[in-house]
């Protein structure tokens, strides 16, 4: 599995996979069903996310952490893994000091792990226009 980072959460979820490899789309859309079964999200909150407007849903935050989880950015304990993180944003931004820029201002660490993913992924779609 080459590329495993928060951005291919977000990006799963707002370009329908449009950026990523046959193999990825289908280990994508594996780990979806997975989490959808765990977190009772529903396609109204996955279309909401594509235009950018994160539901700020018990639901869509779970599917996110399941994901984040499952991918490997984010630590069982619910840390974030910013050394994989950094690396994958580098893959797609090549300005050094941009990448270093989102993930400097986009990785919060918020009272819950739900949250720290919500608005980790919220900020790299909102404000940086990651995708």
């Amino acid at each position: 599995m080459k590329i495993i980072a928060l951005v291919f959460i977000v990006l799963a979820l707002i370009t329908d996979g449009k950026c990523l490899t046959d193999e990825q789309k289908q280990m994508m859309m594996n780990i979806h069903t997975e989490c959808l079964a765990v977190s009772g999200v529903t396609d109204a909150m996955i279309e909401q996310a594509k235009t950018g407007n994160f539901p700020e849903d018990s639901e869509f935050k779970e599917h996110l952490l399941c994901f984040a989880k499952k991918v490997g950015i984010m630590s069982d304990s619910g840390e974030l893994q910013t050394d994989m993180i950094t690396k994958m944003v580098q893959m797609h931004v090549t300005d050094a000091a941009k990448a270093d820029e989102i993930v400097g201002n986009c990785l919060v660490n918020k009272a819950t792990p739900q949250d720290t993913i919500f608005e980790s992924a919220k900020c790299m779609f909102q404000v940086y226009h990651f995708f």
